[in-house]
């Protein structure tokens, strides 16, 4: 600002919605509207500078990034303004980028809070798959005791199968009747027993099973149901 008088002059910033102008071509006759006041000022009746904060407007920046502006002398003083091209360079209008109090600009911070997101949802997804990989290998390694067996000699459940027992050699199987009685007991079982009692086939009907499997977890029991004729 070139002071050309000893009085103060205030002044007005617009914001200007129209973009289309351009430096060369803008003219008295076609100079673009003022739409929003965003502030007013008092400049000292000296030569320097005058400073206006456009964060804001920077922030809600058009979606074609350009911001005019538009500065009016309200009071009408002899002050003048000078442009980029003045020869004093010391007068030329400068825009100043501040940095926060952290030490980094804010489209750093934003991007740093991006990769914060990128990197929250990352290890999210990460745990999300390590979860599912361990439903999976412990569906892959549990033991799975059939319910019923069939020993009929269809070819079909005739033998009571564990599945994944093989996975345990050290496993421990017995099976008892509904008295208590003692009807089946294997050490490293392998899916061989065929539902029979002292060489016979077992009376049709409801079985508890115990299996340890070895690995010092508790054990593991249940009911097994016997029919011998079905079809």
């Amino acid at each position: 600002m070139n002071a050309l008088s000893n009085l103060s002059t205030q002044w007005q910033l617009y914001k200007v919605k129209n973009n289309t102008w351009t430096e060369t071509g803008v003219t008295w006759s076609n100079k673009p509207t003022a739409d929003n006041l965003l502030t007013t000022i008092t400049a000292p009746a000296a030569t320097g500078f005058v400073y206006f904060d456009i964060s804001n407007e920077l922030k809600n920046i058009s979606p074609d990034k350009l911001l005019s502006l538009k500065l009016v002398n309200v009071t009408n003083n002899y002050t003048s303004i000078s442009s980029r091209s003045a020869t004093t360079a010391s007068l030329r209008p400068v825009i100043e980028y501040y940095i926060d109090e952290t030490g980094e600009s804010s489209a750093i911070m934003a991007a740093k809070t991006d990769m914060n997101a990128l990197k929250s949802r990352l290890q999210k997804t990460l745990a999300e798959m390590k979860t599912a990989e361990e439903v999976k290998l412990a569906n892959e390694t549990d033991i799975f005791p059939a319910k019923l067996v069939t020993p009929n000699g269809d070819g079909r459940n005739d033998t009571w199968l564990i599945k994944n027992i093989g996975n345990y050699k050290n496993n421990s199987v017995k099976v008892f009747s509904i008295n208590g009685q003692l009807i089946y007991s294997k050490q490293g079982y392998d899916n061989s027993w065929g539902a029979n009692y002292n060489g016979a086939p077992l009376t049709d009907g409801a079985y508890v099973y115990i299996i340890d499997k070895g690995d010092q977890k508790p054990l593991v029991r249940g009911v097994l149901n016997v029919i011998g004729n079905f079809k």
